[in-house]
């Protein structure tokens, strides 16, 4: 789209070039950010190639059209860009607070940790290996100040050094300038103030994009020893296909993978949970156990090897009182809690209510449920209240007494009133064979008056739930149940 905008310009047709500027670029924009924020970036990464690569053709125009062009391509990408910029730095104090409530870091930390990311992303690029740490990053170190750890200030010069670097070859060396700056500007939103985990190889895919073009063009560049250069590109293609195949060997071999994960990322408790977990599902549960064991002495009062741990018990039909102990406190001061963590959460619960954790059993849950409420960090967020009181009326309806089931329901729902959450929880409660008892947990969601409207559309999430307001189908839905409740009430 910028392509096309460039070329009308240039036959000056200026009306035609804003048409696929606005409607192309700024379409994209929209589309983009709507499915990921990393979208936002499409101007700035525009104004980027515009920048160095287009904007010296433009010497070449007749002085009035080289003026307007150069006006026209700042109003179009440059507003915008700083738009987006502007937006990034003003989500900094939301940023900050969220950092605290949600990570084992604050924002000034992230901030110092990211240039050490960014240079570590760039040898992962750069330099051939046969693998990498995997997927697994939370034993990424933090970087509590410029020398803690003492790679973190060269790290942040040599990020300086490289945006210099690429500012001040753009003339001479365009192919190089655009690949260094195309690839700052992909991270400014994934390494910027957003409190986001402090690093995933992933982040690279986009801003790679050009990386490698410098070096492909000096390879396959007529001139002076062509053949040298020719050969040497082809023995770097054989060595990626050779390690690639390798890489590809691994990731054929999942407990292989799973396991050499967690030798390279000993720091890492989701990398030696994963490894654990499929060494009980291959039945090899003993070295399972040593694995935890071995984790939980290097990483004491990790909550993920804490839970792997209960997981494991369960799995063996073995649970120590003092594993219990030690998930108990774990969960008791742990910070950082996500949705894998309700998950986990969910996942037992499931497995006492089923009797496929017996070691553990209801008591023992209870402790556990116990543990994660009193934890301030937790109570913070009342959808996380509310999944914890979900569980507590599920384990209330499996002892039989449905009115505790319900009282903690409408309490959950109190704390957040979304239909989706009425919805489930109504329908648990005629699963149970209490259909009265649901359908007076969908009159106390009625009485809420929720409106239940986005303020605003900031992303597809947004818009997927306008769209189910505007068709009605969270109305049509608790009709349905309701319907379904008074059925199976009146069969009764």
């Amino acid at each position: 789209a910028w392509d096309h905008c460039w070329a009308h310009w240039q036959a000056g047709r200026h009306g035609r070039g804003w048409a696929w500027g606005v409607l192309g670029v700024g379409g994209a924009t929209v589309l983009a950010g709507l499915g990921k924020a990393n979208g936002l970036l499409t101007p700035l990464l525009a104004l980027v190639l515009w920048w160095v690569l287009y904007l010296p053709q433009a010497a070449a125009l007749p002085a009035p059209r080289n003026a307007r062009v150069r006006r026209d391509g700042w109003l179009l990408l440059g507003l915008p860009a700083l738009a987006i910029v502007g937006y990034v730095l003003a989500q900094a104090p939301a940023a900050a607070r969220r950092a605290l409530a949600i990570r084992g870091w604050d924002l000034g930390e992230r901030l110092l940790s990211q240039p050490r990311a960014l240079m570590d992303y760039l040898g992962l690029l750069l330099v051939p290996r046969e693998g990498s740490g995997g997927v697994f990053n939370d034993g990424f170190a933090v970087s509590h100040g410029l020398l803690d750890p003492a790679s973190t200030l060269p790290a942040l010069l040599g990020v300086l050094a490289l945006l210099a670097l690429g500012f001040a070859v753009r003339r001479r060396l365009p192919r190089l300038a655009v690949a260094l700056l195309f690839f700052f500007a992909g991270h400014a939103m994934e390494s910027g103030p957003l409190p986001l985990e402090l690093y995933f190889e992933h982040r690279n895919y986009l801003p790679a994009l050009l990386l490698f073009w410098p070096l492909a063009a000096w390879l396959l560049a007529p001139g002076a020893a062509a053949r040298l250069r020719g050969a040497l590109a082809v023995a770097l293609v054989a060595a990626w296909l050779l390690l690639s195949w390798q890489r590809a060997e691994v990731w054929g071999n999942p407990t292989l993978q799973a396991l050499l994960w967690a030798q390279r990322n000993p720091q890492s408790p989701r990398a030696q949970g994963y490894a654990a977990d499929l060494l009980e599902k291959a039945g090899r549960n003993t070295e399972a156990q040593a694995l935890l064991q071995r984790a939980a002495l290097r990483t004491p009062g990790q909550v993920e090897i804490a839970l792997n741990r209960i997981a494991e018990g369960c799995a063996s039909g073995q649970l120590s009182a003092a594993d219990l102990a030690a998930a108990e406190a774990a969960l008791g001061r742990h910070r950082r809690w996500n949705q894998g963590m309700q998950q986990w959460l969910l996942r037992m619960d499931d497995a006492v209510l089923r009797g496929d954790c017996a070691a553990l059993g209801m008591p023992g849950l209870e402790r556990l449920l116990d543990a994660v409420e009193a934890n301030p960090a937790y109570s913070r967020a009342p959808g996380r209240r509310q999944a914890l009181l979900r569980l507590r009326g599920r384990n209330a309806l499996a002892a039989g007494d449905a009115q505790r089931a319900l009282q903690l329901y409408d309490r959950a729902l109190d704390l957040d009133p979304r239909p989706t959450s009425a919805l489930a929880m109504a329908a648990d409660l005629g699963n149970a064979g209490h259909p009265e008892l649901g359908l007076r947990h969908l009159d106390h969601y009625a009485s809420l008056d929720v409106q239940y409207a986005p303020r605003r559309i900031r992303s597809m999430a947004d818009v997927h739930r306008w769209l189910l307001l505007r068709t009605g189908y969270y109305r049509h839905e608790i009709d349905a149940l309701r319907t379904a409740l008074l059925a199976a009430a009146e069969g009764r």
